[in-house]
């Protein structure tokens, strides 16, 4: 299977950076804050989990190749790391589909950031052939909610380890 790589993208004030190992001791900073965790559960990762974790997304897929990996630090001027999203591709029949995921810091939620952003890879990966979205997300956590819905997505009746799936695209199951 052949999967794009991330590439940098920019967004008005937003410069969404592909993921390096390098970007882990910054964004340790950043993923510190336990109220992040609050509805995926987990905790802040150390700096050499994080490490580990970012070692193994750089790959840009899975093990057996079923799915493509993009990972995008996401910074704000003058280049301080605010965030990241996240792609999870996989091919459907003839449909490719991307899994998004996005994380703000605190100092830096209720600017529009984690729409901005999400929306700069979501329009990234359909010019690339990905014609469905998809976002799991925790119904109380409301700001995500709205990221989605800006985002054109829109919730199922599908629930997974307490998410509900978003969707957006032809292939909507549900």
């Amino acid at each position: 299977m052949t999967w794009p790589s991330a590439e940098p993208l920019t967004t008005g004030d937003l410069r969404l950076e592909p993921l390096r190992v390098a970007d882990a001791e910054e964004m340790a900073g950043v993923l510190a804050d336990e109220s992040l965790y609050r509805f995926t559960g987990g905790s802040a990762p150390s700096l050499s989990r994080l490490r580990a974790r970012y070692r193994s997304q750089v790959r840009g897929a899975s093990s057996d190749g079923t799915q493509g990996w993009l990972n995008w630090v996401v910074r704000v001027a003058p280049d301080r790391a605010a965030g990241f999203v996240q792609a999870t591709l996989e091919d459907h029949g003839p449909v490719r589909v991307a899994s998004l995921g996005w994380v703000v810091g605190p100092a830096w939620q209720g600017r529009g950031i984690a729409t901005r952003a999400a929306g700069a890879v979501l329009g990234w990966l359909a010019s690339r052939g990905v014609a469905e979205f998809r976002a799991y997300i925790h119904p109380d956590n409301a700001a995500s909610r709205r990221v989605a819905a800006k985002l054109g997505l829109r919730p199922t009746a599908l629930v997974l380890d307490g998410e509900v799936r978003w969707v957006s695209g032809p292939h909507t199951p549900g």
